[in-house]
């Protein structure tokens, strides 16, 4: 006799191939706002208006400053995420762009292209996750 679990959860008596597709459901259920907005901050850093620096803080200041990596995204990205937002507002706030905009504008070019390519990266990973 087989025993299924109707949530979202998994349980001993699941085989692997199902334990895998429900972790990975449940991650997609309880993931979905910092995927979305993970997801809204490639579209600015990609399509938005101005240069990488304005791109780079829209994306911030618009989208990825509301997660809350705690209940936004998968144990394994938050101390990553929590070091990106660390060092995005590290620099003194000279205007009414705040941190992000501080920071950004202080940075060199090639460092805001790494940042680009860090959060791409990060939402990539969050949509792999999301496919199981």
């Amino acid at each position: 006799m087989t025993i299924r679990n109707l949530g979202h959860g998994t349980n001993d008596f699941d085989p692997p191939d199902v334990k895998k597709k429900r972790e990975a459901t449940t991650m997609g259920n309880d993931y979905n706002y910092g995927f979305e907005k993970f997801m809204k901050a490639a579209d600015i850093l990609d399509n938005g208006t101005g240069g990488n620096k304005h791109r780079l803080t829209d994306a911030c200041v618009y989208e990825l400053m509301h997660i809350t990596p705690a209940n936004d995204l998968p144990p394994e990205m938050r101390e990553e995420f929590e070091s990106l937002q660390s060092f995005l507002t590290m620099g003194p706030t000279f205007d009414e762009g705040g941190a992000f905009a501080s920071t950004i504008q202080q940075m060199g070019d090639e460092e805001v292209v790494q940042f680009i390519a860090k959060v791409k990266e990060m939402y990539l990973k969050l949509e792999q996750s999301r496919e199981g």
